[in-house]
């Protein structure tokens, strides 16, 4: 839930990822698959001020329904796009879909934990 955001310390460390992001690989990105920067900085900064917003409210449930859609929209052509151009993905960018990808992992049925070399754990709710 968005409202993690405000008040907590952690919060601020989170919005820092979102910025850097943007700046260093979604920016630069977009303006090699011909979108603008400055139109892709003021629709990040439109959806920013949404998101430090109180009552924004984005819960667990908009993300699970939205998230693998923004992989598709929005990661994946970063990363097409910056490859295709010789550019560096960096770990934020990784990061991004690492965190999308466990994030829609299904759960294995009744076992966790290590098993061989693959990570099988349960999804919180």
């Amino acid at each position: 839930d968005t409202g993690a955001l405000h008040g907590d310390p952690r919060g601020g460390t989170f919005l820092s990822y979102l910025d850097a992001l943007v700046a260093q690989q979604i920016v630069p990105a977009c303006v090699l698959d011909a979108i603008g920067g400055p139109e892709a900085e003021a629709t990040y900064a439109d959806w920013r001020g949404r998101l430090a917003n109180p009552h924004f409210g984005l819960s667990t449930f908009f993300i699970a329904q939205n998230g693998p859609a923004k992989g598709g929209i929005r990661i994946g052509p970063t990363a097409r796009a910056l490859l295709a151009h010789g550019a560096t993905i960096t770990v934020a960018t990784a990061f991004a879909l690492a965190a999308l990808l466990r994030f829609v992992t299904p759960a294995a049925s009744g076992s966790s934990g290590d098993q061989g070399d693959v990570y099988r754990g349960w999804l919180d709710g």
